[in-house]
């Protein structure tokens, strides 16, 4: 009976969480905002042949209905309440992909760089300028001004956190997570692992773990509310 009713109720459940989301502005945290009209339509679809197909199932059948409604409407309260952007726990789990940016996940231009026209970046435009570039020392006090969450692990040093956000393809489950290095200092110290930040500083090559890498210099940094888009597209 209750698998019965699983099957039955499964694909109208997340028809509606679809449309919900949709109706929310919340369908950001799970799709690009490029696939949304076929998600959309695809959801509006299936619920209604879905319904059609329940109609004709238990129109007979009262007390299959009373179940199969007390299953539809916990799932949805569930799947709301644990909505919510990808943040630290994940990117903990995708570390092995970080700051693995392609072109196509990058808005700049080759006339950006070749004018070195950096104010308009993001940090996976940054990452991928870093990947591209022959010359580090050429950004050395570039000014930024970027915007991402708090992170740290085992594996970054103390003095440093990383501003961090994730890149979306497709939908959630292909995001990538890309960060720069902060320096750590008396203005990031009341901040702690997934806090919203909005930084303004400058880039300073360091020789970290042998290695040339990009630091973040802060020099102003204020807490902000997660974008109702967290991801770059």
């Amino acid at each position: 009976m209750i698998k019965r009713i699983l099957n039955t109720y499964s694909l109208p459940v997340f028809s509606i969480f679809v449309i919900y989301l949709w109706r929310m502005n919340d369908l950001n945290l799970l799709i690009h905002p490029r696939y949304h009209l076929f998600t959309i339509s695809s959801a509006i679809f299936s619920l209604i042949v879905s319904s059609i197909v329940i109609y004709k199932r238990v129109k007979d059948n009262q007390s299959e209905i009373t179940n199969g409604s007390l299953v539809l409407v916990t799932i949805i309260i569930v799947l709301i309440s644990g909505l919510s952007p990808l943040s630290s726990a994940v990117l903990g789990q995708r570390n092995d992909q970080l700051n693995v940016v392609i072109n196509s996940q990058s808005d700049i231009s080759n006339n950006q760089i070749f004018e070195n026209n950096f104010d308009s970046f993001s940090l996976a435009d940054w990452n991928y300028y870093f990947s591209i570039t022959n010359n580090l020392e050429s950004i050395n006090n570039q000014k930024v001004i970027l915007e991402g969450f708090f992170y740290e692990d085992e594996f970054i040093l103390d003095e440093y956190f990383q501003l961090s956000r994730f890149v979306i393809s497709c939908c959630a489950v292909d995001a990538r997570p890309v960060g720069i290095l902060v320096q750590k200092s008396e203005l990031s110290s009341e901040y702690g692992l997934d806090d919203w930040l909005k930084i303004e500083g400058w880039l300073e090559i360091r020789d970290i773990d042998s290695r040339d890498q990009v630091v973040i210099i802060v020099d102003e940094l204020k807490s902000i509310n997660a974008p109702d888009n967290p991801y770059i597209e």
